[in-house]
């Protein structure tokens, strides 16, 4: 693979400026009029972007909804009370979750598992950070498993105080630590470092590019890498943060590429590192890499098999939104447009029932997987069992 920096180049030879027409082409398609300030035409040759709303690839910004939960409040108001913005403190509290769970993983068997019990539930609360976004771009999926997280980490946590307190060492559990330590680490790792993000944004686009291309729907390019500040869109190139780690707060957007028609200069859609599938790629890498009685040889073949084809899944899902997008423009439903159908209902279905028979694959090649999850449910399982055993009809005795 190309370095990233190489990654950003071939872009920028792609396309190496934005042009007017390039210009009023984003602002449309993001539903913005941009503002020419005297200050950014002096400092500037283009108009400042002035951001009401996006539609992008699993993410974005439309007119939003001012959600006032009592936790997001309770954690916005830390943030501001020491000086952070709440994305760093939701990065902060996720390094932190993620090292602890971690040691807790790898050193389970020297005291290590009681770092769990605080880790799971910042787990959680790093997941929930993420449910007023999901909100605003109206992805009832992702609130739903984000919402989720939260309750079953506390749950978690619970269940790791009773086995330390009886000094019960369950493999299962330390499966489950490994798995989000390891999943959510290099996911971390690869969003916060500009050049690997860039890289990932890139390989997205092009791949997507590409497949459009062999199905005989060309005629599109991408566009240079921009960065979405919050308040303009800048060239990468003449984005004065630090690349090496994001420390600055950017807009929704983020790093991203549009895919641009050729004909009319008409941007499609705006890839952005969320498009990368880099989620469901953590979770089977955590999940494999956790396993620590499966041999290394069945956990590699596993993972050539499901890394591979969760890439060719995702840019087939890719190139089908663009499809439905630019086919049926004007379509909508209760609200509803081509996009959000395709982007936040049927591509997340497809999604969840690819990633469903993945995981049957890896059962077979990993059964201690499946004992695992097994394992890991069989509190439900007991509390159903017991209903459907107090539904059952009493002995007539009982009842004098």
């Amino acid at each position: 693979m190309l370095p990233p920096l190489s990654l950003v180049n071939i872009t920028r030879e792609i396309k190496p400026s934005i042009s007017d027409n390039e210009i009023e082409s984003i602002a449309n398609f993001k539903s913005c009029k941009y503002v020419c300030t005297k200050e950014s035409s002096e400092n500037s040759s283009d108009p400042v972007i002035v951001h009401s709303c996006s539609r992008w690839i699993f993410t974005g910004s439309p007119p939003g909804l001012n959600m006032e939960d009592p936790i997001i409040a309770v954690f916005n108001w830390f943030s501001t009370t020491n000086g952070l913005s709440l994305n760093q403190l939701q990065i902060f509290i996720g390094i932190v979750a993620v090292s602890l769970l971690g040691i807790a993983h790898f050193r389970a068997s020297n005291g290590g598992a009681i770092l769990s019990i605080i880790g799971w539930p910042m787990v959680g609360i790093f997941f929930y950070l993420d449910v007023p976004h999901y909100v605003e771009i109206a992805d009832p999926v992702l609130i739903i498993m984000c919402s989720a997280g939260l309750p079953i980490t506390i749950i978690l946590a619970i269940i790791e105080w009773k086995f330390h307190l009886n000094e019960v060492e369950d493999e299962a559990i330390i499966w489950a630590r490994g798995m989000m330590a390891l999943g959510v680490g290099p996911y971390l790792l690869i969003a916060n470092i500009p050049y690997l993000n860039v890289a990932a944004v890139w390989l997205t686009a092009w791949s997507a590019n590409v497949f459009l291309g062999f199905s005989g729907i060309d005629g599109y390019t991408l566009g240079a890498v921009i960065v979405d500040t919050g308040v303009s869109d800048v060239l990468w190139n003449e984005w004065s943060g630090n690349r090496w780690m994001l420390t600055d707060d950017l807009g929704d957007a983020g790093f991203y590429i549009p895919l641009i028609r050729e004909t009319d200069g008409v941007t499609e859609v705006g890839f952005v590192m969320a498009c990368s599938a880099m989620q469901s790629m953590a979770v089977f890498i955590g999940a494999l890499a956790a396993i620590r009685t499966a041999p290394i040889t069945r956990r590699i073949r596993a993972a050539f098999v499901t890394i591979p084809t969760i890439f060719v899944l995702n840019t087939f899902r890719n190139a089908g939104i663009v499809w439905l997008h630019a086919s049926y423009p004007h379509w909508e439903l209760l609200g509803v447009t081509m996009f959000d159908f395709a982007h936040s209902y049927a591509a997340k279905f497809v999604s969840l029932g690819a990633m469903f028979l993945m995981a049957l694959v890896l059962f077979d090649l990993l059964p201690q997987m499946h004992a695992h999850i097994l394992r890991l449910m069989s509190p439900i399982t007991k509390i159903t069992s017991n209903k459907n055993f107090n539904h059952e009809p009493k002995n007539r005795d009982t009842y004098e």
